[in-house]
């Protein structure tokens, strides 16, 4: 089928149980976001500045002891590139007993590394329904929704 059935099919099979429960992760660390002990990160963000995430995430870590050299390995190991030359490698699994197999290696589970590239591949009907998900998962905390949405494009 084309890509936007298979969006479709992805939304029809992942969205009604939250099989992939990610919205709900986000919702339940919400309230923890300041927390010292708690490092909320966005996809979007962590797109976008990769070697600033880096740093962020050693410092939170207190590991302050990494290399340049070393930085630069790390940052070429989570490029998209690189897992994209390694994806034989990889086999998503999920479901409420992670029986569903999503995505093989000859699918391919890295696709292009983007943020909200998926978004516009949905008909009316499926944006729709994606912002009555979000609404239902996510609440009316209009701030925890900006955080969500700003980071998406």
């Amino acid at each position: 089928g084309t890509f936007s059935e298979s969006m479709e099919a992805a939304f029809d099979f992942s969205m009604p149980t939250e099989n992939v429960p990610v919205l709900d992760y986000i919702k339940e660390w919400w309230p923890y976001r300041n927390h010292p002990n708690v490092l909320l990160l966005h996809y979007g963000e962590v797109y976008k500045d990769v070697p600033g995430t880096l740093r962020k995430l050693a410092e939170f870590l207190g590991l302050n002891d990494i290399s340049e050299e070393d930085f630069t390995e790390i940052e070429k190991r989570v490029s998209i590139d690189f897992m994209k030359s390694r994806q034989d490698r990889y086999l998503c699994r999920f479901g409420h007993d992670n029986d569903k197999t999503v995505f093989s290696a000859k699918a391919g589970i890295i696709r292009k590394g983007g943020v909200g590239t998926s978004k516009k591949h949905l008909n009316e009907e499926l944006n729709q329904r994606f912002e009555k998900h979000l609404k239902e998962k996510l609440g009316d905390d209009p701030e925890l929704m900006k955080w969500y949405k700003e980071r998406m494009h």
